[in-house]
């Protein structure tokens, strides 16, 4: 009934974790649990309720919608599924009675699997599932359709997203002039003719990140990346499927309008002031990765500029807000401070609630060392040996250097507590290993193997681990906090994994 709202129905996101309703529905597809969502500007409430969500009431500015990806195969009820049939074996994974004794089991099971970080081939996760008295089958293929089968349930797994809205929607790449014919594959409207097939085109090929569905075809995009955003198209719908690969996310360097072929601007697209940026020559600056190590130790540094003549470190302070094309360019943005727990009106703490031990911290006030902006706050964090993250109130700021990090927030209108997390990618970190020397350099000493549920888990471990200067991470849930004295020097390939480097002045 309406009265029935318990802490424990939902997980609750703060609004620096799910600004928008969008956001709010990638963070309950990312669980597998998740019934529905309750979002408003004071967060975003992922409901895992058994019962799922039941009933409503009415409250200003908030959205209540429930969430059931699975979709009836001819029907559902007494159907097997039936695949392409290559390569059956490899087709599922069969979980018991004992292991999968319920329907809604079952389907945790698929959406476990599809949101876990088993891999990064989107063939291998679940694209549906068969479920009877006997047990689980969770589909790795496509469902083709179903035959009569008495006591079987067929259920395909469809987890799309609206983008920006959905409706009057065209997809795009990374950014809105971003429309090229190799990001999807194109079926005409005598081939697909309804929505519903055009998303089950997508549940059927391997690889498909979404689809836009529009009066002359159905677009299955294949685009790695993903769709980055929509432009407005009347009668047009676009659909993200699944949620976001986290490894997409974990660098402190955020591309802009897709990074690559972009070269960075201030405030306009004209607007290339040389007193933006401090310009490192390539005989300096080589590679990528060395041009954001020198973003990560210039004090101030908002972003970069890479491209075959050298690296422009940025420094303006309203930050790199476009890009224009520029072929053989990269842009990134630079943002290595997060929300300790996803909402405002916080202050940093130590290992608890009640653990605000001044030695985990110096505190400025406004004077000639410290101008009393956050701008500031963070700049006093970067140049600090050993940071881990800054309390903020206007004209005051902490900088946190507690050896384990800051483990804790508490309630405080006003202020601000942002963990320092400059992590970037080594050698590309996507499908990458970390190594020392060279790529066969792998002794286990140089590292403590432990286990995370995600990769951000990982990076909090390795901020809170004294000479940790790295993570690799693997989608089974693999954490190694590298500690070798002269860090991580290079890299091998590893599908599955990713090796990041804790650029910290540690």
């Amino acid at each position: 009934d309406v009265s029935d709202i318990d802490p424990d129905y939902y997980v609750l996101f703060g609004p620096a974790r799910a600004s928008t309703l969008e956001e709010c529905k990638v963070l309950c597809v990312s669980t597998p649990d998740c019934r529905g969502v309750d979002f408003s500007e004071s967060g975003c409430q992922v409901w895992t309720r058994d019962g799922g969500i039941l009933s409503t009431s009415s409250e200003k500015g908030s959205v209540c919608l429930t969430y059931e990806p699975f979709q009836t195969v001819d029907g559902g009820t007494d159907r097997e599924c039936k695949s392409d049939g290559v390569n059956l074996l490899d087709s599922f994974i069969f979980y018991d009675a004992a292991l999968a004794p319920s329907l809604q089991i079952c389907k945790q099971r698929c959406a476990a699997r599809a949101n876990s970080s088993l891999t990064t081939q989107t063939q291998d996760v679940c694209k549906g599932i068969s479920f009877n008295e006997s047990g689980c089958v969770v589909w790795l293929v496509g469902i083709q359709g179903s035959t009569a089968s008495e006591g079987n349930t067929c259920l395909r797994f469809e987890p799309f997203i609206d983008i920006n809205g959905g409706q009057d929607q065209s997809c795009r790449g990374a950014h809105v002039f971003d429309d090229s014919s190799l990001h999807y594959t194109s079926f005409s409207r005598s081939e697909v003719l309804t929505l519903g097939e055009c998303r089950s085109k997508c549940v059927e090929i391997s690889g498909c990140r979404g689809i836009e569905f529009n009066q002359q075809d159905c677009r299955v995009w294949l685009k790695v990346e993903g769709i980055g955003t929509t432009v407005q198209q009347v009668g047009s719908i676009c659909l993200r499927f699944g949620s976001p690969d986290p490894f997409r996310a974990a660098s402190a360097f955020d591309p802009v309008d897709g990074g690559l072929h972009r070269a960075c601007r201030g405030a306009n697209e004209s607007d290339n002031s040389e007193a933006h940026w401090k310009f490192h020559s390539i005989s300096e600056v080589r590679t990528l990765e060395a041009c954001e190590m020198r973003c990560i130790f210039t004090a101030g540094c908002v972003g970069i500029e890479f491209n075959r003549w050298g690296c422009e470190v940025w420094m303006r302070s309203g930050g790199i807000e476009t890009s224009v094309y520029a072929p053989g360019y990269q842009c990134f943005r630079y943002e290595p401070f997060r929300s300790a727990d996803g909402f405002d009106d916080r202050a940093c703490r130590g290992a608890n609630i009640d653990d605000n031990n001044g030695e985990h911290f110096t505190a400025y006030l406004t004077s000639s060392s410290f101008d009393g902006t956050l701008l500031d706050c963070k700049r006093l964090c970067t140049t600090t040996s050993s940071c881990k993250g800054i309390e903020y109130l206007n004209g005051r700021c902490e900088v946190w250097t507690r050896s384990a990090g800051i483990g804790a927030t508490a309630p405080a209108l006003g202020l601000q507590c942002l963990r320092y997390e400059p992590f970037l990618n080594v050698e590309g970190g996507i499908d990458r290993a970390c190594r020392g020397a060279d790529p066969f350099d792998d002794w286990p000493s140089y590292y403590t193997l432990t286990s995370t549920s995600s990769v951000q888990e990982c990076q909090q471990l390795c901020m809170g681990t004294v000479g940790c200067n790295g993570i690799e991470y693997s989608r089974d849930g693999r954490c190694e906090l590298w500690t070798r004295d002269r860090g991580i020097g290079s890299s091998a390939s590893s599908v599955g994994s990713i090796c990041m480097r804790y650029g910290s002045w540690d």
